[in-house]
């Protein structure tokens, strides 16, 4: 069975920035953005012989979401509205390959 080997580089740095604003004691205003690396690697529950050892990339993700905060009743009751978009380079899935009959 071919076994894959390489190399891993453990040296990415992921930010995030984030800016607030306060209207009010009780409402907040904010907008994010970060960014997201899952590695790549080499499929460790193959579903044949013939998938064992097959590399995957990495995945990449750039996050963006916007939204406000508030709070009502005397701060019994917040209220959040996000609003999310995601942006994917290299997605990888997992799915099952049907082989023959063993």
């Amino acid at each position: 069975m071919p076994q894959d080997t390489g190399t891993t580089d453990l040296s990415r740095v992921d930010p995030k920035i984030g800016v607030r604003y306060n209207f009010t004691p009780d409402l907040m205003l904010y907008a994010d953005y970060s960014t997201g690396f899952k590695s790549g690697g080499v499929n460790p529950r193959p579903t044949s012989p013939a998938t064992t050892g097959i590399p995957f990339g990495a995945e990449k993700v750039q996050a963006y979401e916007v939204g406000f905060k508030s709070e009502w009743l005397n701060h019994e009751l917040q209220m959040r509205r996000p609003r999310s978009q995601y942006a994917t380079a290299g997605r990888t899935q997992s799915h099952r390959q049907r082989g023959p009959a063993v």
